[in-house]
């Protein structure tokens, strides 16, 4: 268990944060291992028992909440010993008008998009709900009643598996929260990949434009724009925090800057003309708005998501 980690003396109150998971019910099995996996590495520790916010696009059915509640309550004193606190649960419905598209997509227009993306075998090429998940996870997570009052979140997907105690590779225990409050950091990832080409073929030409336009949102030296740019520094290089780790700080989702980003790639419709995944809008943004000092990537978290593996070691 986490508990044998030893900590250091001194530690700053806990931040106003939560683990924040995007389900359907059919995904209990899958999450149940995960949760199993967090407690074991992480949230069982007497310092952190952050809350567990749930949201769903359906509401939780009775057999789900009751399940992952006994569930969860076994991890923790199995992995927190006896006096450990009870697990903070927390169950919410995404709002319907979160979870549809615009009233003024062309369906028309919309599906011969699909089609020709499908051709390129791109996942979920045709999937309607993908393309809500998207626009959610891009825009509307982070205004959620659940959400909209914590200062910190950490996305966790099911089937994802954290390898090892949380520790800052010295052996003390370490908390990404507090860490990240401490260094006044905004977005913290692990793995970085490319992106299908197919799905942003709007994305970047449209973003660009509106960034150049918009020069009163970019950060001061844009240093970590390199990152994502081609050598021509026009294209884009498709590379991506793969967000479905990723730990932020509220605010940037907040910001005025990322606000209106977001709302422009709304009038443009992309996340339904094309399949605009929220990782590259989310690394977009990044890229533009903040500087190298406020963005981390956690070397010292070993995190496992099919296929992929990154081990500290």
């Amino acid at each position: 268990g986490v508990s044998s980690t030893s900590a250091p003396s001194f530690i700053p109150p806990k931040p106003n944060a939560a683990l924040l998971i995007l389900c359907r019910n059919e995904d209990l099995g899958e999450l149940l291992p995960t949760l199993s996996n967090l407690e074991s590495t992480f949230n069982s520790h007497p310092l952190t028992s952050y809350p567990y916010v749930l949201l769903n696009d359906q509401e939780f059915t009775p057999y789900f909440k009751a399940k992952l509640t006994a569930y969860l309550a076994s991890a923790r004193q199995r992995f927190g010993g006896p006096h450990a606190s009870d697990p903070d649960i927390r169950f919410g419905q995404v709002p319907p008008e979160h979870w549809r598209a615009p009233d003024w997509i062309d369906w028309e227009k919309a599906k011969r998009r699909w089609e020709i993306i499908a051709k390129s075998k791109v996942p979920y090429a045709m999937s309607e709900s993908y393309r809500h998940m998207c626009r959610f996870q891009s825009g509307f997570f982070y205004r959620h009643p659940l959400v909209k009052d914590l200062d910190f979140y950490w996305r966790v997907e099911p089937q994802t598996r954290y390898t090892c105690n949380l520790t800052d590779g010295t052996g003390d225990f370490f908390d990404p929260f507090r860490w990240m409050k401490k260094h006044n950091k905004k977005y913290g990832w692990v793995l970085s990949l490319k992106e299908y080409q197919a799905t942003i073929k709007t994305l970047w030409p449209k973003a660009r434009m509106w960034l150049m336009k918009n020069p009163q949102y970019h950060s001061p030296n844009l240093d970590i724009l390199p990152f994502i740019s081609k050598e021509d520094k026009i294209g884009y290089n498709l590379c991506h925090f793969w967000n479905n780790f990723e730990i932020a700080n509220l605010d940037f989702f907040r910001s005025e800057a990322y606000q209106a980003f977001f709302d422009h790639l709304e009038e443009l419709g992309i996340f339904y003309y094309d399949r605009t995944g929220d990782a590259p809008v989310h690394t977009i943004a990044v890229s533009w708005f903040l500087s190298k000092e406020e963005v981390h990537q956690f070397t010292n978290i070993g995190y496992y998501h099919t296929p992929f593996h990154y081990c500290p070691q």
